[in-house]
């Protein structure tokens, strides 16, 4: 009896096996390959191999609320000045300051300071000095917030002992436009708004030669993010040539002296309530100390009187006391405290 045959053959079986298994090895391999290179799925195999769609969570943008002077960031101070820049009126400007805390409720600035450390480790006191005072020097209103900080630096207001140019052509407001930027903490940098600032920037002037010139002479303007305060923008109205004096010196001229120096803007709000005047600060807020030293500190308001070599070399300074008039030669170490707007 014959018997069957078996027509399989198991070498060809075994070869069709091993070509799929190949081939699906190369097409893993290919597909980890395009995965690696492009990071994404083939277009025909997405709809296989995508994950399961997930909605994206809402994040909720923080609210600006109010709280303690201090704990406040330059971005919420920042934002804050923003509303207060668009207010409709000053009452209205005022009410938001008031809603923030940043005005009592009779209607004065905070005396709570805000501790800001600088670049190189200084750590100074900031306090709130004026509220829609200074003008944008983009001519888009007044900045919201303006700022006074304590001694920063120890620094001359000149090489050499001389006012001429003023606070425009200073040493001192060069170093202030390039490394004293730098040493502010970039959340503060960024917010900082330039302002126009008005001053003596004629400098230097002879007695002599005084009734030639108009006090508009003497007065021009500046556009800056850190800033020298003025006499008049501490004291108010300054009559110490008058005083000092009398007004018969230098040939009748001692009350046009005081006169360009009450020309240098106008008193902050936080100066007046406190009761500074020229005279004198009963309520100590001039007084600065760095490094737990008591020091000096610049205004940028230079002094008439003429030095050793018959040309004026001074600028006004804040006393080491904190008693508002005293003066120191150009050249002269002194305190660097300054104003700036957000």
């Amino acid at each position: 009896m014959s018997r069957r045959r078996n027509d399989s053959n198991p070498s060809i079986v075994g070869t069709v096996f091993g070509i799929i298994f190949a081939l699906a090895i190369l097409g893993a391999g290919g597909y980890a390959l395009y995965l690696a290179m492009t990071g994404e799925q083939p277009e025909f195999l997405r709809p296989i191999f995508a994950p399961e769609t997930l909605e994206e969570p809402v994040v909720e943008e923080p609210t600006l609320a109010p709280k303690p002077f201090a704990d406040y960031s330059w971005d919420e101070l920042g934002q804050i000045s923003d509303l207060i820049t668009a207010a409709a009126d000053s009452d209205a400007a005022y009410a938001v300051a008031h809603e923030f805390g940043l005005v009592g409720d009779d209607g004065r600035i905070t005396t709570d300071t805000l501790l800001t450390q600088l670049d190189d480790g200084t750590i100074v006191d900031v306090h709130l000095v004026g509220i829609l005072h200074d003008d944008r020097a983009d001519g888009s209103g007044k900045a919201g917030l303006t700022f006074m900080a304590g001694i920063m630096a120890q620094q001359p207001m000149e090489p050499t002992a001389s006012v001429e140019g003023g606070w425009r052509d200073s040493q001192l407001r060069g170093w202030l436009g390039s490394t004293g930027i730098d040493l502010l903490p970039d959340d503060l940098a960024k917010e900082l708004v330039i302002v126009t600032k008005t001053s003596n920037n004629f400098g230097g002037w002879r007695y002599d030669r005084m009734d030639e010139r108009a006090i508009e002479d003497f007065i021009s303007t500046t556009d800056d993010s850190l800033w020298l305060f003025a006499a008049h923008e501490v004291c108010g109205d300054c009559a110490w040539m008058v005083g000092e004096y009398g007004a018969g010196y230098m040939m009748g001229t001692s009350d046009r002296y005081d006169a360009i120096v009450n020309a240098e803007g106008t008193q902050y709000e936080a100066f007046w309530q406190a009761g500074i005047t020229n005279e004198g600060d009963i309520s100590g807020l001039l007084a600065m100390r760095d490094k737990g030293a008591a020091s000096a500190w610049w205004y940028r308001t230079p002094h008439p009187v003429l030095g050793r070599d018959g040309e004026p070399e001074l600028f006004y300074q804040v006393m080491a006391s904190g008693h508002p008039f005293s003066v120191a030669q150009a050249d002269a170490i002194g305190g660097v405290v300054v104003g700036f707007c957000i």
